[in-house]
């Protein structure tokens, strides 16, 4: 039985936030009405930084929703960015029940070993949280995702390197060793080139690249000045999400500039 209520939104129903990837439509909060019988309510849409949510979904239909995996989204550029890399499935929703989800959301760094539920750091702006449960799934389509709307008020979050690395310059090359690099043994690591390069491939922000598969890139980009084209990272296999030798350099764009991630001894000059 479900007890969850539509209430009035802070934002304009007739607002059209950009859509969701990877799905042909979105069952947005701010846009139910008490008629609605399928939504997700989060128990705040405006918060401060750290911030805990509960998002509630609602099931009032009459067939169950296909289950998925939850995602929280930020939008940047009028362009909406994954901040969840994994995930478990989650199962189908019955009808007449509810499911509620609870974010930790921080401007901190989270531990790498209680992630579930919980993102940071994170900055302000506009977010996106989306169950995972579609709507409306007939053959060969995507179906709906049923999501809501928040706003994070915070300073914007800065690109910064871990604090346990170790650095070594060479006129325009600088060489960054992580700890993990030092932990593992020898058929662990990994040695990638990071240089500047042309614009494309996959758009990256800050947030994506301060955790999960991008974190490698954190110790490189911050180097990146006006006398330095090279960053060389000495890290492990948890890097490599970020090069696949069958697929050559890997490439990347982070505020407004290219670069390329390729093995050491593939690095140009």
């Amino acid at each position: 039985m479900t007890s969850a209520t539509v209430e009035a939104s802070i934002y304009d129903e007739r607002w059209h936030p950009p859509p969701l990837p990877h799905v042909d439509g979105v069952r947005w909060y701010h846009k139910a009405t008490t008629g609605s019988n399928v939504f997700v309510k989060p128990s705040h849409e405006r918060a401060s930084l750290p911030a805990t949510i509960e998002f509630t979904l609602v099931n009032r239909s009459d067939q169950p929703l296909q289950g998925g995996s939850s995602t929280l989204y930020k939008l940047q550029d009028n362009q909406w960015y994954s901040l969840t890399f994994s995930g478990l499935g989650i199962p189908n929703l019955s009808p007449d029940d509810e499911k509620t989800y609870t974010l930790h959301l921080s401007p901190e760094e989270v531990n790498s070993r209680d992630r579930a539920g919980r993102y940071g750091p994170l900055g302000g702006g506009m977010y996106a949280f989306d169950t995972g449960h579609r709507t409306e799934v007939r053959y060969n389509s995507r179906g709906l995702a049923v999501a809501a709307i928040i706003v994070i008020d915070s300073d914007p979050l800065e690109l910064t390197p871990a604090k346990d690395i170790q650095l070594e310059r060479n006129d325009a090359t600088i060489t960054v060793t992580d700890a993990r690099y030092e932990q593992a043994d020898a058929s662990h690591q990994r040695t990638l080139c990071v240089e500047r390069g042309e614009l494309g491939g996959q758009a990256l922000i800050t947030e994506q690249l301060m955790r999960g598969p991008y974190e490698g890139l954190r110790n490189c980009l911050p180097f990146f000045d006006g006398d330095v084209d090279r960053v060389i990272l000495r890290s492990d296999t948890s890097t490599s999400s970020l090069f696949s030798p069958e697929f050559g350099p890997a490439r990347f764009t982070y505020n407004g500039e290219g670069y390329e991630v390729r093995p050491l001894d593939d690095c140009t000059g």
